[in-house]
């Protein structure tokens, strides 16, 4: 009877276990598309916007060197219906991200103080290029951390799991099996909230150093910290239980 019930939460614990990884893969991929998206999007602004593109003719610009993709035609196409402000607005909205809010503001600077006439000089070019290059590759530092942090939490749950189960299959007894149940279904927990928390990692974090700063506080926030404690918690109180109870049963009864 009781190895029906580890086998039935067993199976649980594998579906919703493997049903949050199938959502976090879907979030990653889509965040993933998003940044692809937001770079190539900056990476053609300031080509436009280099060979001397009023900036009210930029958006429409745009919109023709993204014709074929459809996905970020049907931002600019609703950009189009503002003015310069509103659509880039409308833009940064959708896809933004720190770089391209510094950029959105040089040209729309260009356009009031420069009556929006002339091209961006090398230098400035150069700027927001390193700017993009800088963010984009932050995100592939965070991508990364998100990875090694999923990566441990899994290979904890599954080896501290295994040990539950080798003293349950020793002991015997009704303690060792709640043991067991609790801190997988902790650790099962843990696995949901960090998946999600890797999936809501934003674009819109500034470059440099911050970036990192930023996804620190966003993957320990006040849920997850409180979870991951409890978790470790009842780990090491199981695992306390469990070894007493072994090394007492090989002792025998003291005369």
């Amino acid at each position: 009877m009781q190895l029906n019930n580890i086998s039935y939460s067993l199976l649980i614990w594998l579906v919703v276990g493997g049903f949050s990884a199938l959502l976090s893969f879907v979030r990653a991929f889509e965040m993933n598309q998003k940044h692809h998206l937001t770079k190539l999007y900056m990476q053609r602004l300031l080509v436009i916007a280099s060979k001397e593109t009023s900036t009210n003719k930029i958006i429409k610009e745009l919109y023709y060197s993204f014709i074929n993709q459809r996905q970020i035609r049907s931002i600019l196409v609703r950009a189009l219906k503002g003015s310069s402000r509103e659509g880039f607005e409308y833009i940064y909205k959708r896809i933004g991200c720190y770089p391209m809010k510094q950029l959105h503001g040089y040209l729309l600077d260009r356009e009031k103080y420069m009556d929006d006439t002339g091209n961006l000089s090398d230098s400035t070019t150069k700027h927001f290029q390193d700017e993009i290059e800088k963010w984009d590759c932050e995100y592939q530092v965070i991508l990364k951390k998100m990875r090694k942090i999923r990566r441990h939490a899994w290979i904890n749950m599954v080896v501290f799991a295994f040990i539950n189960y080798l003293m349950f299959i020793h002991l015997n007894n009704e303690y060792s099996l709640l043991i067991f149940a609790i801190v997988n279904t902790i650790g099962v927990v843990n696995i949901i909230i960090l998946d999600y928390e890797c999936g809501s990692v934003g674009d819109r974090i500034p470059a440099g150093n911050s970036a990192l700063k930023m996804f620190k506080k966003n993957k320990t926030q006040f849920l997850l910290k409180s979870i991951q404690g409890v978790y470790q918690m009842a780990v090491g109180l199981g695992l306390i239980y469990n070894i007493t109870t072994a090394v007492a049963g090989w002792l025998g009864p003291i005369t």
